[in-house]
């Protein structure tokens, strides 16, 4: 039982195309059959998030999540990284997840609000919003969060940036009151980059996302012979 609960998800790479480039993106395979799958979302600099988002991805996949990071800093030439959100969800598809969700942390939410807002926009069954800000704010945010058309959990670090809790708060007064499908969340004791808090904020997602209904499989046609 202990060596169960020390194993460690082994990282390895899903490889999308997009606009005719290869790109391989960090992916975490489940330790069990997949509840779905999960394109995490790291608007900040590396420095900053990527330690929290590979700890993330690895403690979702031994709760049973697919998981696979895209960084800001990841898009090549006039590619924008948000080009690889609907390839990487294609791709988690293909794995037969039928329930996916989306996780945003840090800076560049308008780009990620920007993309789901739209009608022809990948479907997705549930948006995550960890510590989500634009530096320098973006006045239009509060209206394309209200025209994202799946549930959203929004939540944020009891001692995060002060910036980080002034946006969040504008958009729990502004949008929360009115949305039935959004939910704020602020967790105990965490800080932005979430040093000691991912297991308990594993937890939260964990069972957050298993409440949203995921996508029946797409049955097979009748030959009729």
């Amino acid at each position: 039982m202990g060596f169960l609960l020390l194993a460690r998800a082994e990282v390895s790479t899903l490889e999308i195309n997009v606009n005719q480039k290869k790109v391989a993106l960090p992916y975490w395979a489940p330790d069990m059959k997949s509840k779905g799958g999960v394109v995490i979302l790291f608007g900040d600099p590396p420095l900053y998030g990527i330690q929290f988002g590979k700890s993330l991805a690895e403690q979702l996949a031994k709760r049973g999540w697919s998981a696979v990071v895209v960084t800001a800093d990841s898009g090549t030439g006039k590619d924008s990284w948000i080009d690889q959100v609907p390839e990487a969800l294609a791709a988690l598809r293909q794995k037969n997840n039928n329930r996916m969700m989306v996780v945003h942390y840090g800076n560049k939410l308008r780009v990620t609000l920007d993309y789901f807002s739209k009608p022809q926009s990948k479907k997705v069954n549930g948006l995550i919003l960890i510590s989500a800000y634009d530096k320098p704010e973006q006045k239009d945010v509060l209206d394309l969060l209200k025209k994202v058309n799946f549930p959203m959990m929004d939540v944020v670090g009891q001692f995060d940036y002060g910036f980080v809790l002034k946006q969040a708060k504008e958009r729990r007064n502004q949008v929360g009151w009115e949305e039935k499908n959004y939910q704020n969340l602020s967790m105990p004791g965490a800080r932005h980059q979430y040093w000691y808090s991912t297991p308990l904020l594993v937890a939260y997602l964990n069972g957050w996302m298993l409440k949203q209904e995921a996508e029946e499989p797409v049955k097979p046609p009748i030959s009729l012979r």
